[in-house]
């Protein structure tokens, strides 16, 4: 109870010094008032006025508590989000590990392949150059022997060269074709291997994701061109200027950007003001109730003895 009189038992002869009180004639108007009647009176308006401004201080953090709340469950929606993305960048790292090492394997079988077409092709030239070697030495002997005018060599050993020349020429007639496949295999072998290999390959783009995500298995730039092609110091950059303005701008892994520990804190900061701003609202509504409660008695109590009622 917060006025400053407590409330006695009453006495059981209480009705007949009501009755003792009351005038013979009552009015509306008795010429007297009771003494309990104006100190509750007093203390009513007393309860009152601290009712309502617990009752508006109870309010006031009510508002405080559901913006705080509000805060706190954005700040809590942000920091998830990052806080997932930060696990989605260490999957993609992991699983980009393994795939950079395949892409890696593909690139040296893709410049094995290219040595070997290269080795390929000079065979075939050099089959073919003696094939035309070949038919060079055959059309010499031919003209030698017409040459000659020897008709005894009209028999059998033209009719061998005739053979011999049947069987090189369909040697011959293949080297069209041969090159026009040998063609087509190089040139998809150097592709294959540009794609995987080169500057702006798919191992460049890889190894740059990597680096943009922070990854821990990123090797270094000697160990990355180790046995490849490394850009001249006059290669022109490609890259665009940085141009966003966007705020924050950042940078992986997550869990240290500046960002994500200051989000971290703004959570953590509207978590304990919720703390906060439930005691205070829990302590307000329990005074609220205390001054309900004596504002209740108070008026029971001032109804018993107005002076208006209890001589009627």
């Amino acid at each position: 109870m917060l006025t400053q009189h407590n409330y006695c038992p009453l006495p059981p002869d209480w009705d007949d010094e009501i009755i003792e009180c009351c005038p013979e004639n009552p009015t509306d108007e008795p010429p007297g008032s009771d003494c309990c009647y104006d100190t509750w009176k007093e203390q009513l308006d007393r309860v009152n006025r601290k009712f309502k401004e617990a009752d508006e201080r109870a309010k006031r953090l009510q508002r405080q508590l559901d913006s705080a709340i509000l805060f706190r469950d954005k700040y809590k929606t942000w920091h998830e989000d990052l806080f997932r993305a930060n696990e989605l960048a260490e999957y993609i790292c992991q699983h980009m590990h393994v795939f950079a090492s395949q892409v890696d394997n593909i690139c040296c079988t893709t410049q094995n392949g290219v040595q070997a077409v290269n080795l390929l092709f000079c065979m075939v030239r050099d089959f073919y150059l003696r094939v035309d070697k070949l038919k060079e030495e055959y059309d010499q002997l031919i003209n030698c022997i017409k040459c000659l005018n020897r008709p005894e060599l009209n028999g059998g050993i033209i009719d061998c060269l005739g053979e011999y020349y049947k069987k090189l020429e369909v040697v011959i007639n293949t080297r069209d074709k041969i090159i026009e496949l040998l063609v087509k295999a190089m040139k998809m072998a150097f592709e294959l291997n540009s794609a995987i290999c080169s500057r702006y390959g798919l191992q460049k783009i890889v190894l740059e994701w990597q680096r943009t995500l922070n990854c821990r298995w990123v090797s270094t730039e000697e160990d990355q061109y180790k046995g490849k092609h490394k850009p001249d110091k006059g290669d022109k950059d490609c890259r665009l200027p940085e141009t966003c303005e966007l705020e924050p701008m950042l940078t992986f892994p997550l869990k240290n950007d500046p960002y994500y520990t200051d989000l971290k804190h703004d959570r953590q900061y509207w978590e304990d003001r919720i703390d906060t701003l439930n005691d205070e609202l829990l302590t307000a509504n329990k005074e609220k109730e205390v001054l309900l409660t004596n504002k209740t008695n108070l008026e029971k109590a001032i109804v018993e003895v107005d002076p208006k009622t209890k001589c009627k």
